[in-house]
């Protein structure tokens, strides 16, 4: 793109620019109903996240699940194969986008699990 600007007295000057628009986004459900056939399964939605990092905590923060992929998901289940009860739990996850990778960028909030 190339801006043009212009005074008063008609003077004007040109400079090359490049945006970069960042349509980057993460979308992270709030619940979920995990089968046993893995047909159900809560996964946070990418659009150009090169880099993403979950981890997933009880109600006594503990951690019960992570993973560490844009296409990873949790089938509630805890780190030993174990199937989580029904409840809340904490996610905090950690992303970078194709655009900005050197920004880390972070978003948490809860998800009900429901058995």
């Amino acid at each position: 793109m190339q801006l043009i600007a212009i005074n008063s007295e008609g003077c004007h000057d040109t400079a090359d620019v490049l945006l970069q628009l960042d349509r980057s986004h993460i979308t992270i459900p709030n619940a979920f109903t995990p089968s046993r056939d893995d047909n159900n399964l809560w996964y946070v939605v990418t659009q150009d996240v090169i880099e993403l990092q979950v981890w997933i905590y009880n109600r006594q923060g503990n951690l019960v699940a992570t993973y560490d992929q844009p296409d990873g998901h949790w089938d509630g289940r805890n780190l030993v194969g174990q199937p989580c009860p029904q409840g809340s739990y904490v996610y905090k996850a950690h992303y970078r986008t194709r655009v900005h990778p050197e920004r880390l960028q972070k978003k948490t909030g809860t998800i009900l699990l429901i058995r």
